[in-house]
C-alpha cells in the first residue's frame, strides 16, 4: 500500500513508486454542494543534480508533523519538505532519530502528543519519546505482551493510548 495524507491545510500528499503527488485546492472559498472544486497538482521526483529534491522516487510513508512540516520516508531515506518554501531537506526530518539503528522497510512514521515519534518498519517498532533514547519493539508471537507481527500504523486516540496495527 501507498501512503496518502491529508496535511492541516487541506493539501493530499499521494506516495507512490514514481513520486511525491501533492494535490492542493487552488481556492478556499466557501463553496455550495455541487461547485466544481479545482487543484493544482505538483510532482515531486528524485533529481540527482539537485540535493533540494526527494532521494528516491519510491515513497513508503508520509506524516505531517504538529510544527506542519512534512515527513517522507522513501526507499533510500527519510526527509522533510518546507511546503512553504518546497524545497526538501534529506536526511534531516528529525534530528532525534537515530536512522543508523532502525532496520527494515518504513511502513509508518507518528509522532504522539507528547511529541514522541513512531516508526512502525519490517524491522520492529521503534519510538523516540521526547529527550530520551530509541527503543525497540519486535514482534514475537509466543509472546502475549510483545507484537504479534511487523508494526504496519500507529495512532493515539482521544483518550491518549495508543494503537498499533499489525499485518
Amino acid at each position: 500500500p501507498r501512503p496518502i495524507l491529508e496535511d492541516s491545510e487541506g493539501t493530499i500528499w499521494v506516495g507512490t513508486s514514481g513520486g511525491l503527488h501533492e494535490i492542493k485546492p487552488i481556492s478556499r472559498a466557501l463553496r455550495l454542494p455541487g461547485d466544481k472544486i479545482e487543484y493544482e497538482h505538483i510532482r515531486h521526483t528524485h533529481n540527482a543534480l539537485n540535493p533540494n529534491t526527494i532521494s528516491s522516487d519510491t515513497i513508503l510513508a508520509l506524516q505531517e508533523n504538529r510544527a506542519g512540516e512534512l515527513w517522507i520516508a522513501t526507499a533510500s531515506g527519510e526527509e522533510k519538505l518546507d511546503k512553504r518554501t518546497q524545497l526538501i531537506t534529506r536526511n534531516k526530518f528529525d534530528p532525534r532519530i537515530p536512522w543508523q539503528h532502525i532496520t527494515g522497510s518504513v511502513y509508518h512514521i507518528y509522532e504522539d502528543r507528547s511529541k514522541a515519534i513512531w516508526v512502525s518498519t519490517s524491522g520492529g517498532l521503534y519510538s523516540v519519546p521526547r529527550g530520551g533514547k530509541l527503543l525497540k519493539f519486535v514482534a514475537n508471537p509466543d509472546d502475549e505482551a510483545a507484537l504479534s507481527s511487523d508494526a504496519l500504523l500507529t495512532f493515539q486516540d482521544r483518550g491518549g493510548f495508543l494503537w498499533v496495527g499489525t499485518g
